[in-house]
């Protein structure tokens, strides 16, 4: 009987601390500031480009569900628009507030569970 509480006790702090962990890599993930060319991105077309700010607490409130999305099916593109360099998109994709999301030539901002769900095919 002892064993099978250190066992489940062992299992559950396993579990624990590999949330946090994994939760700490996609903030530090979220944090990069890396310049993006949207020009070099393979099947643009068919991916989504996902523009966000780091310090933005609506951008902050979808970005480990976009994070995971695109660790399952490599569609998405992240542009971090406190990157000095990736602030020419502002213009070419006329953004105005982030987050915005766009495929192809169709855009949708804001937080929307509903609406994210759509746009990432969810």
């Amino acid at each position: 009987m002892k064993s099978i509480i250190k066992v489940t006790l062992f299992a559950v702090i396993g579990v624990l601390v590999g949330g946090f962990l994994t939760h700490n890599y996609v903030n530090y993930v979220e944090k990069k500031q890396v310049a993006v060319d949207l020009k070099r991105v393979n099947n643009l077309n068919n991916k989504t480009v996902f523009f966000y700010r780091d310090d933005c607490p609506d951008c902050q409130s979808v970005f480990h569900k976009v994070y995971w999305h695109n660790i399952l099916k490599q569609d998405v593109v992240f542009v971090n628009m406190n990157n000095v360099s990736n602030r020419k998109y502002v213009e070419q994709y006329k953004l105005v507030s982030v987050p915005t999301f766009y495929q192809g030539k169709t855009a949708y901002t804001g937080t929307s569970t509903e609406t994210l769900n759509k746009v990432l095919g969810d």
